[in-house]
């Protein structure tokens, strides 16, 4: 019997004997439930030093506990570490006070998920990319003495001007 078909006929405590996280013998109360994610992350694409927030939202009783992973391995937010640039709000969400992308500390780029807890079991969000996005390149110059030309990655923009009429 699965723990929903459980949950469903009200058979509990037969169930919950086989669950890892729930002592034979204990009860569940019918109004508990396993977390499930009720809104899942977006990608992003943000400048270096700009803030962003990743959202997750989950449902679950009792509350679930929230926590972030980026590649695979766990976030270190500000309940962690006091001094961390990156907040775990009380939503679920994760803001970044600015976004980190240098040689000096891990940068902040990459695949993020949300995984939602509680005693009941786990659910783990849609991934979320956060991309940095690019400086945009540009040069001046000055083909004549009545054209400038400038260049970016994005466009080209070539303009003359002359003595006025």
């Amino acid at each position: 019997m699965h723990l929903y078909e459980a949950l469903e006929s009200e058979q509990l405590s037969v169930a919950m004997l086989n669950h890892s996280c729930i002592k034979p013998g204990s009860r569940l109360r019918q109004e508990d439930f396993p977390p499930r994610i009720v809104e899942h992350p977006s990608d992003l694409i943000v400048s270096k030093g700009e803030p962003a927030t990743l959202n997750c939202k989950a449902e679950g009783r009792p509350t679930p506990t929230v926590e972030w992973y980026k590649d695979g391995e766990r976030v270190e937010t500000d309940r962690d570490n006091p001094r961390s640039h990156r907040m775990l709000l009380p939503s679920g969400s994760l803001f970044f006070l600015r976004i980190i992308h240098g040689r000096r500390s891990k940068p902040d780029d990459g695949s993020y998920v949300c995984v939602a807890r509680n005693y009941l079991g786990q659910a783990i969000s849609h991934n979320a990319s956060l991309e940095v996005a690019r400086p945009i390149f540009m040069v001046e110059r000055q083909v004549d003495a009545h054209c400038v030309t400038h260049l970016s990655d994005m466009q080209q923009l070539h303009v003359c001007f002359g003595p006025q009429v």
